[in-house]
């Protein structure tokens, strides 16, 4: 009877996303001119889709609360909701990219004390191809990952953020990019420049282990905390402002279908140097199995 509410959640995340391929009036209060049908939405569903109701539907966010019980704090759900509200309110054309149940929420651990949840959401749009918002939820362990893809026809880094909470008096990492995908790019981000100069605290060494200067920039965000007062007072207004910068630059740069081919090649490149080297695959694998995290690194997380 102790894993009744676990059988509940898990269940629970399934019948709510494997109804998106039928009408969801209801559910978006849209009238009857919303449905989706296969992966694309009409017309009118497209003008007024809103990712904060899709992420209720898909993978119950808001989390007001932690999996593990109430004494955790679920830091990142501030930020992850300002993440929604974003898209909602700057990108008009946002489209749900399809992702299956078990990887839109997924939930581990055999016990309340070692339980786990991933939620993710993929979205796409004019000027992105592919934006991913990653939720993980363990108790004490708290992470906010996103990856932000430019169509291939835009020459353009992609957006690169992750922050981890270890506790609230525990380590914290900040790290955000715009992550180049070749040389030229590294120029475009530049503009991390003011942040860096309005939070000093995020011009930190980090590994090279993990992060050389393949798909990294010189002007790659990093900031190591000790507590999560500071991830909210530096990380959280950093990535708000990052978010801004990056698309205000992807909108500024020019559309070249001529690049496209080789703009295509090097994401893919990059897709598989971190499919290769992503330090979270270790953790995916012990949490959620073996099999899953494989697959999630490589068709979710980065695809």
């Amino acid at each position: 009877k102790r894993f009744d509410w676990f059988r509940t959640l898990r269940e629970s995340s399934r019948s709510c996303v494997g109804a998106r391929k039928i009408a969801q009036v209801s559910a978006h209060g849209l009238g009857s001119q919303y449905m989706e049908v296969g992966s694309r939405v009409t017309e009118g569903a497209k003008q007024m889709f809103d990712p904060i109701v899709h992420a209720n539907d898909y993978i119950q966010n808001p989390w007001n609360a932690s999996v593990r019980g109430d004494e955790y704090n679920v830091l990142f759900q501030p930020l992850f909701s300002w993440m929604l509200k974003y898209l909602r309110e700057n990108l008009n054309d946002l489209e749900v990219v399809e992702l299956d149940s078990d990887h839109a929420l997924h939930v581990g651990g055999i016990s309340s004390e070692r339980r786990t949840r991933m939620g993710t959401l993929l979205f796409q749009s004019k000027l992105f191809r592919r934006i991913r918002l990653t939720h993980y939820d363990g108790g004490n362990t708290q992470v906010l990952n996103s990856l932000w893809y430019p169509r291939h026809h835009i020459d353009a880094p992609l957006l690169g953020i992750n922050l981890i909470s270890f506790g609230p008096n525990q380590k914290q990492l900040c790290i955000i990019d715009f992550q180049p995908l070749q040389d030229s790019h590294k120029n475009l981000a530049v503009p991390l420049g003011e942040i860096y100069h309005t939070f000093p605290a995020l011009n930190q060494s980090i590994s090279a282990r993990f992060y050389d200067g393949r798909f990294f920039s010189p002007s790659m965000l990093v900031g190591k905390f000790n507590c999560q007062s500071d991830m909210k007072s530096i990380g959280f207004p950093a990535t708000r402002r990052a978010v801004e910068l990056y698309v205000q630059m992807v909108r500024s740069c020019p559309e070249d279908y001529s690049k496209k081919e080789a703009l295509a090649k090097l994401q893919q490149e990059y897709n598989s140097y971190n499919i290769d080297k992503d330090p979270s695959l270790s953790i995916y694998k012990a949490e959620f199995g073996a099999a899953w995290g494989q697959d999630y690194i490589e068709n979710v997380k980065f695809a």
